[in-house]
């Protein structure tokens, strides 16, 4: 019986090379290990077939992986409806105003027909109130919203009391004219309903 044994020390892919006495203590050990051989089965013979560390085949460059593709996602910017809290509510009060409840039903009907959609209402006031119920009244109205489009069949609705907002969009007038203390009131006291499809 003949045993050869090729590539004694070759590295396995990305595993580094032996030193020479690692692959002098290998061959060593084959040596030893085909000598027990002989003896259990006599007439057996052992040679090594030597290989070249770092051959051609190995030297060769990796091919990259391939890249993922990219991603693109439907785009979420929301869509916000800016109602006026005079059309929602009476002064004070977190109650809606049946007169309002058509204007809701079309927010309602654009969220219900937005495929899985999230709506968040968030509630203002102007400064004309107390500061120390500034939160508590935006919250109350914006509760107060969310619970009439929930029974418009409006899911995944949350509710956010802001109090006084930082800042207000001018609204359109014609050219050069200004926002007018009662205009930057309403525009204060407000809730807006926020739609952002997923």
């Amino acid at each position: 019986m003949h045993l050869t044994l090729a590539g004694l020390g070759q590295p396995a892919t990305d595993q580094p090379a032996p030193t020479a006495a690692q692959r002098t203590w290998l061959s060593n050990l084959w040596r030893a290990l085909c000598g027990a051989g002989r003896k259990a089965a006599p007439g057996t013979s052992c040679t090594l077939a030597p290989t070249a560390i770092g051959t051609a085949e190995r030297s060769k460059p990796r091919k990259k992986p391939p890249q993922d593709p990219a991603v693109r996602y439907a785009q979420d910017r929301p869509e916000t409806y800016e109602l006026p809290g005079a059309a929602l509510f009476d002064t004070n009060s977190s109650s809606v105003r049946p007169q309002a409840l058509p204007l809701l039903n079309d927010v309602a009907v654009s969220a219900r027909t937005t495929p899985g959609s999230r709506v968040t209402v968030l509630g203002y006031v102007d400064p004309r109130g107390r500061p120390d119920n500034n939160h508590q009244l935006s919250q109350a109205r914006a509760d107060a919203v969310k619970d009439v489009l929930t029974g418009l069949g409006v899911q995944r609705v949350t509710a956010h009391g802001r109090g006084l907002p930082t800042g207000c969009a001018k609204p359109d007038h014609t050219a050069g004219s200004r926002m007018t203390a009662e205009d930057k009131l309403q525009c204060d006291r407000r809730v807006d309903i926020e739609i952002t499809r997923k």
